[in-house]
């Protein structure tokens, strides 16, 4: 196994990668906002898997004078879009993906790194070979190896009322393995615990949603989808794309191998994740939700739980 430095990772190339060396037709889109110190490594990691085109698009940042300079220290095959607004993250995808001609789209968060120089030729093999699945992204652990949520089932204000709590925060692993298995012994449980069972899975699973950390999509697909929903600023476009993925009849889910390192939100951070996560939920439920999923997601924007 040969190894090559990408500012603090190692990328490695696997024994049965030998895909990874071929072009792979991928266009990889990664939104950038005050990203310029975190973006290196990605990118690196994204020009070793052997793909077309990266494209960068930035949202008006403070820091886009080190971000030109991290970019043109690439070349080929990254280029940098600048905006001179902060379009959000699904308008930015959408605009960076407007004329996309290769046949696998890539979307791509500028804090996550893909170690395995075979992880998207793994992905595209997957969906080589399931038609039916039109999206696909990897299972995903944090900077300290600990596993994160790829996805799962559709939001519930139950699901949205513990995560305000913290109470999964504060669950181990373990513990949450082993609420996964009771619930899938409960009738209707199974749903409940498909976003536990997306983290580090030990094979390929079928989801109802799938996060855009590290998203490769069929680009016919995304283009007969319409892309993101404009409605949304920054958090839950994803599902509401995966929404539309299986209302087209076509499936998403994780793919087991290899893993990528995900350093959760520290794009938004420092940019008021809180603020834009609960305004995004409120758009959801407002889409997608019941009556009574409205009234408790108003409450929840509002702070008053």
């Amino acid at each position: 196994m040969t190894t090559r430095k990408a500012g603090d990772i190692s990328l490695s190339e696997g024994p049965n990668r030998e895909t990874a060396a071929l072009e792979l037709d991928v266009h990889a889109i990664i939104i950038a906002y005050n990203s310029a110190a975190i973006i290196g490594d990605c990118l690196a990691s994204a020009v070793a898997q052997g793909i077309r085109a990266v494209t960068v698009w930035d949202n008006a940042s403070t820091d886009i004078e080190q971000l030109r300079a991290v970019v043109r220290a690439f070349g080929e095959p990254v280029r940098l879009v600048e905006s001179t607004e902060n379009l959000g993250f699904a308008r930015a995808v959408n605009r960076a993906a407007a004329g996309t001609e290769t046949r696998l789209t890539l979307l791509l968060n500028p804090d996550c790194i893909m170690p395995d120089t075979g992880t998207i030729a793994a992905m595209a093999a997957y969906l080589d070979g399931r038609p039916d699945f039109c999206a696909v992204v990897p299972a995903v652990v944090n900077a300290l190896g600990e596993p994160l949520v790829a996805g799962g089932a559709f939001p519930s204000i139950s699901k949205e009322l513990v995560a305000q709590s913290g109470l999964d925060a504060r669950l181990s692993h373990r513990a949450k393995k082993r609420i996964a298995t009771v619930l899938r012994l409960i009738p209707g449980g199974r749903r409940l615990s498909l976003q536990i069972s997306s983290m580090a899975p030990r094979s390929d699973i079928e989801l109802e949603w799938v996060s855009g950390f590290c998203l490769l999509m069929r680009t016919e697909a995304w283009v007969r989808a319409g892309g993101f929903d404009p409605d949304f600023f920054l958090y839950f476009e994803d599902v509401a794309l995966s929404r539309e993925f299986r209302r087209m009849g076509k499936r998403v889910g994780v793919v087991a191998a290899p893993t990528v390192i995900h350093d959760e939100s520290s794009s938004s951070r420092n940019h008021g994740k809180s603020m834009h996560y609960r305004q995004a939920m409120r758009v959801y439920f407002r889409k997608y939700g019941s009556p009574a999923q409205r009234f408790w997601a108003r409450l929840i924007w509002r702070g008053v739980l």
